[in-house]
């Protein structure tokens, strides 16, 4: 399996909802064209026999191709054949697969005003659609009847996942690379064929059906397709791109200079900008979203001169391979009216009513006085027509058997709501990993440990600390991405009817030991101090200088932030490391190294030497020879030295300000060499899984 597919593949578990009837499919996903005195066309009749009976692969795709434009009488689309392995200049994702050389046959379709350079390779920054074509009705991702796993509707066939990664990949490029809500895809196998919906919150697949046999559902739905409006098809209506616009509007250079100056970037040419507006496109509409639940807050009201097209963005890139969930972009934006480069933040945000939205928490922080947050700029729920979107794949349980369903019978959840959101703030940081010297990193490690502090005064913990959520901004640290976070006193309470909940939020390689290990332990403000930890180790075992070998570093990234197992209820456990971690008595023993300069050892250390008493709590000791009563004194008497430590070190691990005050010591005090990451090799050796 391909890198990149095996990557997509371990993080999309449960987030497929089928088998859906294919007409259901259709009638309730796909509107049905219609004329313009309202009646319904007529689709061209057409059989797909000659595609079933093919002996190769590769001859699927001309005959594929020629019945798409036979359903297409407007030549609305345009349909590119694709072999792989793919020209790596313009696919976002490695197509070599030494183990298995057999090309990958996928047709992928383009509308014709956003056509690619050449149709050769792939464009993922402007297809519609990608359909993977397979010859062997065996490579199938989705199981007929269920099985007894976790994830019973997903095959587990080492051929079913890997064509399942293979197709969650091509959707994860096309929602990363440009603005889209949803898109559809098709995947055919043998004589077999499934349509597919896909959003943040999951994918809608259908049952396999024989397309020979019966077909109506391919037929129809490569027809209705080509009928279907941009928003139809799932585009961002609030997002114009600027390929095909003969003469750009007259501040579209000074937006790119601006821009290209706040990134330090002087490569102008790969810096394309689109229009973006927070406004409904209906310009009639009040500058606030008429949907009851919409939630907006505008720093100055939206200016008519541009028709609400208020900012220029910048495209967006391949990030973090992860088709589903928040898929956070972080971009930048131009304000046309005051001249300005702003942060974007361009997410899907959950919607729950455990949750506020970010918006109104940074600004409840700042009238708190919390420093070291953002300012807000403007932030809004995306609403196209003045009606917001939600994802809608929770709403279709009842048109799945119960059986497919995911197995989690102790808490119940289902697919999670999510809306897309953005957020744009007023400062512009730098990504931590991007520091000159190793003192800015502390110091934005001791900005955020005043930052968690301010906000649990003013009733508010952060529950999301991560490396990408600590930025450098004038030499100091914001914290930033308060979505997940939740009031303090909500947190604190114990459940009504005693049942332990699920509170797995975070980013996991930062996630405390502690909740690691145990799903269903409660959030404290201790954890996220303890995440502050993570966030500084792993800067130092990335980036600083030290004695460990590219695969030494590999091993310990592995062992201590990315491992996890599937527990059979279907949560993601792990901690394993990081407890070893926290109980190791030295850190330069338990690495085999010391971290360069000699005061970020010396910051680790401090927190190291703290942070650990939450998991040493004293145990009474073991007696195995009752006969050796010096030795039982011995045992009881170093217990009782352990409790005394115990009770000594529990305050200083619940006073924020203490650490705190320790860091802005050594900051202070210690001697700050110059000199910012070290650059290692990467490590092309098999992971040692040796604990």
């Amino acid at each position: 399996m391909k890198p990149v597919h095996h990557s997509v593949l371990s993080m999309s578990s449960g987030y497929f909802l089928g088998p859906m009837d294919p007409l259901d499919f259709l009638n309730h996903l796909v509107p049905a064209p219609v004329q313009g005195d309202g009646k319904p066309r007529t689709r061209p009749d057409v059989s797909f026999q000659r595609m079933a009976d093919v002996k190769q692969e590769t001859e699927m795709y001309s005959l594929y191709i020629e019945y798409c434009q036979r359903l297409d009488p407007e030549e609305t689309m345009g349909y590119h054949g694709i072999l792989s392995p793919s020209d790596s200049a313009t696919t976002p994702f490695d197509e070599c697969d030494e183990e298995s050389p057999k090309l990958d046959v996928r047709v992928v379709t383009y509308h014709c005003s956003r056509l690619p350079s050449d149709d050769l390779s792939e464009d993922f920054a402007r297809a519609e659609r990608v359909d993977v074509l397979k010859h062997d009705s065996s490579e199938d991702p989705f199981n007929e009847v269920p099985d007894d796993t976790i994830f019973p509707f997903e095959s587990h066939t080492n051929g079913g996942k890997k064509v399942r990664g293979e197709i969650i990949a091509h959707a994860d490029a096309i929602l990363q690379l440009q603005f889209r809500i949803f898109l559809f895809s098709i995947h055919i196998m043998g004589r077999k064929a499934r349509l597919i919906r896909w959003d943040r919150s999951g994918a809608i697949v259908t049952e396999a059906f024989d397309y020979v046999e019966h077909p109506e559902p391919l037929a129809e739905f490569l027809w209705r397709y080509t009928f279907l409006s941009a928003a139809e098809r799932g585009h961002d209506e609030t997002v114009k791109s600027l390929l095909h616009v003969q003469e750009r509007p007259e501040d579209y250079n000074a937006a790119l200079d601006a821009i290209c100056g706040t990134q330090y970037s002087t490569d102008r040419d790969n810096n394309g900008l689109l229009l973006l507006r927070m406004t409904p496109l209906d310009s009639c509409s009040p500058p606030l979203p008429p949907t009851p639940d919409a939630k907006s807050y505008y720093k100055a009201e939206p200016q008519l001169e541009c028709n609400g097209w208020d900012y220029y963005v910048t495209a967006p890139q391949m990030n973090v391979r992860r088709p589903f969930g928040k898929g956070t972009r972080s971009l930048l934006v131009y304000d046309r009216h005051t001249g300005r480069v702003h942060h974007l933040k361009d997410t899907n945000r959950l919607i729950s009513p455990e949750l506020t939205v970010e918006h109104e928490v940074i600004n409840e922080l700042r009238q708190a006085g919390v420093k070291h947050v953002s300012t807000v700029h403007a932030a809004w729920d995306v609403a196209p027509h003045g009606q917001c979107y939600d994802s809608p794949t929770n709403a279709y349980y009842d048109f799945v058997d119960p059986k497919f369903l995911r197995q989690e019978p102790d808490d119940g959840e289902g697919w999670e709501r999510v809306r897309v959101y953005r957020l744009i703030t007023e400062e512009v940081g730098t990504l931590l990993g991007m520091f000159e010297n190793w003192k800015e990193v502390v110091q934005a490690i001791a900005d955020t440990l005043e930052a968690l502090d301010g906000a649990e005064k003013a009733g508010w913990r952060h529950r999301d600390i991560s490396a990408a959520n600590i930025v450098l901004f004038n030499g100091r640290g914001l914290l930033i991405d308060w979505h997940l976070s939740q009031q303090s006193k909500l947190m604190n309470l114990e459940p009504e009817d005693g049942k332990k909940r699920r509170h797995q939020t975070g980013t996991r390689q930062f996630v405390s030991a502690g909740r690691l290990l145990d799903p269903y332990a409660r959030h404290d403000a201790e954890d996220d101090r303890e995440s502050v930890f993570w966030v500084l180790l792993w800067m130092a075992i990335n980036f600083s200088q030290h004695s460990m070998s590219p695969s030494k570093i590999r091993n310990h990234i592995w062992r201590v932030f990315d491992y996890e197992r599937i527990t059979w209820e279907g949560h993601s456990k792990g901690g394993d490391g990081k407890e070893s971690v926290m109980l190791s008595g030295r850190l330069d023993v338990h690495f085999s190294t010391k971290f360069y300069p000699p005061p970020l050892q010396r910051a680790l250390n401090l927190m190291h030497a703290v942070l650990p008493y939450k998991y040493k709590i004293p145990r009474p000791p073991y007696i195995n020879h009752p006969w050796d009563a010096k030795l039982i004194e011995m045992k009881e008497r170093l217990y009782e030295l352990d409790i005394k430590l115990y009770e000594e070190m529990m305050p200083l691990l619940k006073d924020p300000l203490w650490i705190h005050g320790k860091v802005v010591e050594i900051l202070n005090t210690e001697e700050w060499p110059a000199g910012g990451a070290v650059e290692y090799p990467p490590c092309d050796e098999p992971l040692e899984f040796i604990w």
